[in-house]
């Protein structure tokens, strides 16, 4: 069973990670995936919370010669997704609160 809490988390780090890394369209999944498993110092997320955030935001992924990368393809900007989320979670707000 998936942990909302920790998808909600991995949201805000996956929008925390596109908004300070814009060099690259596509970044390698292994790569985000661990820098999210270190800015959650603490927190316990796990591959398929990260996935579950992923599908969320839109962020698209793709095979580029045997290894998966992603994209913030999302209409949305991932400053403001993370600042809105993350000003959810400060207020207490529980995952899925409108």
């Amino acid at each position: 069973m998936l942990n909302e809490q920790n998808i909600l988390f991995a949201e805000i780090f996956l929008a925390r990670f596109y908004a300070e890394n814009k060099d690259l369209e596509w970044y390698p999944a292994g790569y985000v995936q661990a820098w999210i498993k270190q800015a959650a110092q603490g927190v316990t997320v796990r591959r398929a919370e990260i996935r579950g955030a992923r599908k969320r935001l839109g962020i698209e992924s793709k095979n580029f010669d045997g290894e998966y990368r992603w994209s913030w393809r999302a209409g949305a900007v991932p400053e403001d997704v993370w600042a809105e989320k993350s000003a959810g979670v400060i207020r207490g707000e529980e995952p899925g609160d409108a």
